[in-house]
């Protein structure tokens, strides 16, 4: 059995064994007339894997390409992630502004604790609001645009 065989065999005891993954997936696999010979894998876990190490090296402050300056806080973070998550950061690392130029950018008009919970909202997607920071955190979320992507589930105990 040659190599181009055995991929197909693999490729297709994959779809098999993996039964469980979305039917979208096994479509794919099935009706992937080109790739027949090329073993294909999706994992569900790859972008929260990916997340969760740049989370990892911000915490370690490695290859952190940007500190905010917000009060008596420095904020290491990464242009890339703070970008994806905010059209604020966006607009300010990829336009014409001085700040798209510097390592170290100083953040006014925002509450710098609200700016620590969204910046790890921006690597974690979990943020925690209650009424001992709703008031802070709002305001802040509108600023940086991620009010959309949090979403405020009622507590209802």
């Amino acid at each position: 059995m040659d190599t181009t065989q055995t991929l197909s065999l693999i490729s297709k005891s994959s779809a098999i064994q993996h039964e469980n993954q979305s039917s979208t997936t096994i479509d794919m696999l099935k009706d992937c007339s080109p790739c027949n010979n090329k073993l294909i894998k999706f994992s569900d876990k790859h972008a929260k894997f990916l997340i969760d190490n740049l989370n990892l090296l911000r915490k370690q402050k490695e290859l952190c390409d940007v500190i905010l300056m917000i009060g008596q806080s420095q904020i290491p973070a990464h242009r890339a992630v703070l970008s994806a998550c905010s059209p604020y950061f966006k607009a300010m690392f990829t336009g014409e502004l001085a700040e798209s130029r510097k390592t170290e950018i100083i953040i006014h008009d925002i509450d710098e604790f609200a700016m620590e919970l969204l910046i790890e909202f921006c690597y974690t997607s979990r943020i925690i609001v209650d009424e001992k920071n709703v008031q802070m955190l709002l305001p802040a979320a509108c600023i940086l645009q991620v009010i959309n992507k949090i979403y405020f589930i009622e507590d209802t105990t």
